[in-house]
C-alpha cells in the first residue's frame, strides 16, 4: 500500500526569522513547504500557482490586505483550511480572526507540538467536511434523480425539503414548500388516511408506516394514484422528524387496467369456440323443428289445402323443443352480456354458484376430451366481488386445469369446483384438478406477470397474475397447492357480501291494454304484439313513425321502444314524449339487445323501470306491461 503523500503547507508571515523557523520545523516533521509569503498579495499568488493543503497565516501582516482578509479570499477561491498565527490572544484579536472562520489558532512563539496538532486537526476537519460534502452531493443527486417524490418533515409535520419529483407531483416549488404543513401540499388525497394522520402515526410508532395512498388531484388538475411510505427519522433516542416517499402509480394502474382488458378480450376470444358450440346445438334443434313444420305447410299448399292436420303429440314436442332451444341460446347471450356489462343490481356482489356454472359452461369445449367437470357449491350466499370478475377468474382457472390434463382419459380425470362458507364470514372456493401438477419451486412464480409453464401458443403468462390481482382487489386471497403427477388445487377466499332481498317471482295474469311497440326490426315488434295476446297492439319500425302515430292519438296505455334504432334512439323518442305528451312518459318501457353506449346506458339507468333485455319471453313481456299498468292505475287512484 502506497503511503500517503506529505501535507503541503504555505507559510504567510512577514517576520523573516519567524518564517524561517516555522519552515525548518515543518520540514523536520515531514511536511512540504510550498512557499513563504510576507504579504497578502504574495500569499494569494502563491496559493494560485501551487495550491497547498493548508495555510499558516499571520493575522497582522504588512500591506493593504491583512491576514484576516487574505484568509477569507483564499477560502472563497480555493476552499483551503487556514490556521492563524498571532502574537496576541486578546479578545479583540480573536473576534477579528473568527470572522474568517479559521481551522485553527496558534499563539506565538510556536512549538513543534502545537504546530503539528494545529495542522493535523485542520487537515482532519477539512477531510471530514469534504467527505460530508461529497455524501451530501451524492444524496442530493440521488434525491433529484429518482422518480419518487421525497418530502422531509419536522416534528410538527411541516416540510423542510422537497425533491423535484415531489415538486412536480404537488405543483409546489421547493422554495415555497419549506415550512408549510404537509396537508397543504398533499391536500386532496382520498384513500386510507390523510397525510397529517400518516405522519402522526409514523412518529408515534417510531416505525415506518404505509401511506399516504389514494387519489391526489395534482396541479395539472388531473387525478393521480399515489402509493406512499412514511418513516420517522431517529437519532438514538431523539426523534428528529419524518421522511415521506410518494410514488405516482397512475401509469401503472392504467397499464394494469389495459392488461386486464386485454385478458378479458383474450378470454372472450377463447370463449368464442365454446359459445359457438353452445349456440349451434340448440340452433340446429330450432331450425330442424321449424323446417319440419314449414314442410308440412308447403305440402298442404301443394295439395291445395287451406289447413293442415298434425297430431298434438307431434306438434307440441316440436314447438316445445324449438322453445327450449331458443331459451338455451338466450341464456348464452345473457351470460355474455353479464360478462361484459354487469347489471347495476349485481355490481359489487357475486353469486358463487352462478359464476361457477358459467365458468364450467364456457370451458366445456376445453374439458370435453380431458376431464369430467364437477360442481359442489353449498348455499354460501354471495361474495363481495363483481360477478363477471369472479367468472373470469374461475374460467381462467378451469381452462388452466383442462390444459394440465392430457386428452383421452376423461373417465379417470376431473376438474372440480367446490365452495364452502367459513365461520369467520368468508367463502372458500377451490378449483382442483387431477392434472400433471406444478413443481414446488414454481408454485409462487406462476403468479408473476409473463411467467408461464405453457407453450407460447397457449399462454402469455398474464392470466394468473391478473386473477390474483382481481381477487386481492376485492379484498380476498388466491393461493395454490400442487404435487407433480397428482394435480393442483387453487384456493380463493373472499368476504361474504350481504345480498338485497329478491322478490319472489309470480305468474302474471294476461293483461288488457292498448300498446304501441317501436322497433327497427318490425318482425320483432310484431312478435311482441302477438305475445301480448289480450292487448290491442300497434307495431312501427322507426321513431318518426311512432311520433306520427302519437300526433294522431296519444291514447296508449303502454309504449315499448327499442333503444338503438337507425333513425333515432329510444332516448330521443322518450324526450319528445316527455315534452309533448308528458302523461305518456311514465308509461314507457325500454327494450334493448344490451350493446349500449355510455350515454344510453346512463339514460336507461335513470328511468324508474329497468330495461327489458332481448330476447324477451312472453312471460317477461306481459309481467313488465302489467307492472306499468299497475303503477299507472295506482297513480291515478292517488290523484
Amino acid at each position: 500500500m502506497t503511503p500517503p503523500a506529505p501535507a503541503r503547507v504555505l507559510i504567510v508571515e512577514d517576520e523573516t526569522i519567524i518564517a524561517m523557523g516555522i519552515q525548518l520545523s515543518l520540514q523536520n516533521m515531514g511536511y512540504v513547504v510550498t512557499g513563504v509569503a510576507g504579504t497578502g498579495e504574495r500569499a494569494l499568488a502563491a496559493a494560485a500557482v501551487q495550491p497547498p493543503d493548508v495555510v499558516l497565516m499571520d493575522i497582522n501582516i504588512r500591506g493593504p490586505i491583512d491576514g484576516v482578509a487574505t484568509a477569507q479570499i483564499i477560502r472563497e477561491r480555493h476552499e483551503l483550511p487556514v490556521v492563524f498565527l498571532t502574537a496576541h490572544s486578546d479578545s479583540a484579536t480573536v473576534e477579528r480572526a473568527v470572522v474568517a472562520e479559521p481551522d485553527g489558532y496558534i499563539v506565538k512563539p510556536v512549538s513543534d507540538g502545537a504546530l503539528r496538532s494545529a495542522i493535523e486537526l485542520a487537515l482532519y476537519r477539512r477531510r471530514l467536511e469534504r467527505e460530508s460534502r461529497d455524501q451530501q452531493t451524492w444524496a442530493n443527486t440521488m434525491l433529484h434523480s429518482i422518480a419518487d417524490g421525497v418530502l422531509a418533515l419536522d416534528l410538527r409535520g411541516r416540510v423542510s425539503y422537497a425533491n423535484p419529483a415531489a415538486e412536480r407531483l404537488t405543483g409546489v416549488p421547493a422554495g415555497t414548500a419549506a415550512g408549510r404543513p404537509i396537508g397543504e401540499l398533499v391536500h386532496s388525497v382520498e384513500g386510507e388516511a390523510d397525510p397529517e394522520a400518516v405522519v402522526e402515526r409514523a412518529l408515534d410508532a417510531r416505525a415506518p408506516v404505509d401511506g399516504p395512498s389514494g387519489v391526489l388531484r395534482g396541479h395539472d388538475d388531473q387525478l393521480h394514484f399515489l402509493s406512499g411510505t412514511t418513516a420517522p427519522v431517529v437519532d438514538g433516542e431523539r426523534l428528529l422528524g419524518a421522511v415521506m416517499v410518494v410514488r405516482d402509480i397512475t401509469e401503472q394502474r392504467q397499464m394494469e387496467k389495459r392488461i386486464e382488458l386485454l385478458d378479458r378480450v383474450a378470454s372472450l376470444g377463447s370463449l368464442a369456440v365454446s359459445v359457438a358450440h353452445e349456440v349451434n346445438n340448440p340452433l340446429a334443434i330450432v331450425m330442424g323443428e321449424l323446417e319440419m313444420l314449414l314442410e308440412s305447410l308447403d305440402d298442404a299448399e301443394l295439395r291445395g289445402e287451406s289447413t293442415i292436420t298434425l297430431p298434438i303429440g307431434r306438434l307440441q314436442p316440436a314447438l316445445r323443443d324449438a322453445q327450449l332451444g331458443c331459451e338455451r341460446i338466450a341464456r348464452v347471450v345473457r351470460d355474455l352480456r353479464e360478462f361484459t356489462l354487469p347489471s347495476a343490481a349485481s355490481r359489487g356482489r357475486a353469486n358463487v354458484r352462478r359464476a361457477a356454472e358459467w365458468a364450467l359452461r364456457m370451458a366445456r369445449t376445453q374439458l370435453r376430451d380431458r376431464a369430467q367437470p364437477h360442481l359442489a357449491v353449498a348455499d354460501v350466499g354471495e361474495v363481495a366481488m363483481e360477478e363477471p370478475r369472479l367468472g373470469q377468474v374461475l374460467t381462467n382457472l378451469v381452462t388452466n386445469a383442462a390444459h394440465a390434463i392430457a386428452p383421452g382419459r376423461v373417465a379417470t380425470n376431473h376438474v372440480r369446483i367446490d365452495a364452502v362458507r367459513q365461520e369467520r364470514g368468508w367463502v372458500r372456493i377451490t378449483v382442483a384438478d387431477t392434472g400433471s401438477g406444478i413443481p414446488a419451486h414454481l408454485c409462487e412464480r406462476i403468479f408473476d406477470p409473463f411467467f408461464t409453464t405453457k407453450s407460447r401458443e397457449r399462454g402469455t403468462g398474464l392470466g394468473l397474475a391478473i386473477c390474483r390481482g382481481l381477487v386481492e382487489e376485492a379484498g380476498g386471497t388466491l393461493g395454490v397447492q400442487s404435487a407433480v403427477g397428482q394435480g393442483t388445487t387453487f384456493t380463493i377466499e373472499l368476504p361474504v357480501a350481504t345480498a338485497p332481498a329478491v322478490p319472489q317471482a309470480r305468474r302474471e295474469r294476461p293483461v288488457e291494454a292498448r300498446v304501441l311497440i317501436v322497433d327497427d326490426e318490425l318482425e320483432l315488434a310484431q312478435v311482441f304484439g302477438r305475445m301480448l295476446r289480450s292487448c290491442e297492439t300497434t307495431a312501427v319500425d322507426s321513431v318518426a313513425a311512432a311520433l306520427a302515430l302519437l300526433e294522431e292519438s296519444s291514447d296508449y296505455d303502454v309504449l315499448i321502444t327499442d333503444l338503438m334504432m337507425p333513425d333515432g334512439t329510444g332516448k330521443d323518442l322518450y324526450e319528445a314524449i316527455l315534452e309533448r305528451w308528458p302523461a305518456l312518459a311514465g308509461r314507457v318501457l325500454l327494450c334493448t339487445g344490451g350493446a349500449l353506449s355510455g350515454e344510453l346506458q346512463a339514460f336507461a339507468g335513470s328511468l324508474p323501470r329497468p330495461p327489458l333485455f332481448k330476447p324477451v319471453s312472453a312471460r317477461e313481456l306481459n309481467a313488465a306491461v302489467a307492472s306499468v299498468l299497475k303503477a299507472t292505475q295506482g297513480a291515478a287512484v292517488a290523484r
